[in-house]
């Protein structure tokens, strides 16, 4: 995760989460953490498992998806990204 900081940050101030989408190499969600910083929001961007650097080495063959027809190993992948979210 990366954390983007206000620049002039105050004793409390509003924070978001930012979760990776997409490709996964976090375009997105690291330019909406920049502008919410810039704005006065404390942003942390999260990357999902099976994308960016949280990708396993055979997921690049398309063999390994976090979402897959294996429901029990879905729900797993799932339930990782909710954990990772509430920490």
């Amino acid at each position: 995760a990366e954390y983007f900081v206000p620049s002039s940050p105050a004793k409390r101030l509003p924070a978001a989460v930012v979760l990776a989408i997409l490709d996964g190499r976090g375009t997105v969600s690291r330019s909406e953490a920049v502008w919410l910083a810039t704005n006065g929001v404390a942003a942390l961007a999260m990357v999902q498992p099976y994308y960016g650097p949280r990708r396993p080495p055979d997921a690049t063959a398309g063999k390994v998806r976090m979402l897959s027809a294996d429901v029990a190993a879905s729900v797993a992948n799932v339930r990782q990204a909710v954990l990772d979210g509430r920490r």
